[in-house]
């Protein structure tokens, strides 16, 4: 979040919380993997679309070698742009709707297409729609409305996008990485989130497949630890004008 001049580079509006309506935002992609979740792209958001966040993350994913089988989508990315790209990949897709589509009912499986008053047919989509009523990340029952365009059954879609929800946990773990700052440059800004999804990695790697788990926070002690032996003895040494005490 950010409390100063909302006009700040790099700044964009979001929800509220905790007293401002502006923060610096990112998208992330991730891969899962034994339970762990990896980041595998950034996009900082800024003025950029939802379609061109996507493309961005899954050029640069695909830029890494990776191949794309499944990408699962928060409802806060469903829009009939989005789908209309995602059609034209050669990989399936599963996106969340928002509970605001009326008229559904729990069990629905079947080809639906975009309708609002006065947009044109080309700006609608066509995709699987599928429903069903199950307790959310906070236990509340509620209906459950996805868009696919894969053949999977109702109850695989439900168990499959499930695995989603932990990515919460990466956010969260990636802010115990996130330096505290009250710079205005976006560049540090930039290079700070950057270096926190970079040591998120390092700790998800350094865990990955080991019985005995390393915990964020040792690992931040030993970093801190590293960089003051590093740099200690350069600010010890005096320069010129100056008298080393």
């Amino acid at each position: 979040m950010y409390y100063g001049d909302p006009e700040t580079q790099g700044v964009t509006g979001t929800q509220p919380k905790k007293g401002s309506y502006h923060a610096y935002k990112f998208a992330t992609a991730s891969v899962l993997l034994d339970g762990q979740r990896f980041t595998l792209a950034v996009a900082s958001i800024v003025k950029s679309s939802t379609l061109e966040q996507v493309r961005l993350l899954i050029n640069q994913i695909l830029d890494l070698g990776v191949k794309i089988r499944l990408i699962l989508f928060d409802r806060g990315y469903f829009s009939t742009a989005l789908i209309n790209y995602l059609n034209t990949l050669p990989f399936g897709y599963i996106i969340q709707l928002p509970g605001s589509i009326k008229g559904l009912k729990e069990g629905e499986d079947r080809l639906y297409t975009t309708r609002r008053h006065g947009t044109r047919k080309r700006d609608q989509a066509a995709f699987r729609l599928v429903t069903f009523r199950g307790r959310d990340f906070h236990g509340k029952v509620k209906l459950f409305i996805f868009a696919t365009n894969t053949s999977l059954k109702p109850l695989r879609i439900r168990e499959v996008f499930r695995k989603r929800w932990g990515i919460e946990t990466s956010y969260r773990m990636i802010r115990k990485f996130l330096a505290k700052t009250t710079s205005r440059r976006y560049r540090v800004r930039l290079l700070y989130f950057y270096l926190a999804v970079l040591l998120y990695n390092l700790w998800i790697k350094l865990n990955f497949r080991q019985e005995e788990q390393l915990s964020a926070d040792i690992l931040r002690l030993h970093l801190a630890m590293l960089l003051v032996v590093s740099f200690l003895p350069d600010l010890e040494k005096p320069v010129d004008g100056e008298i080393g005490l």
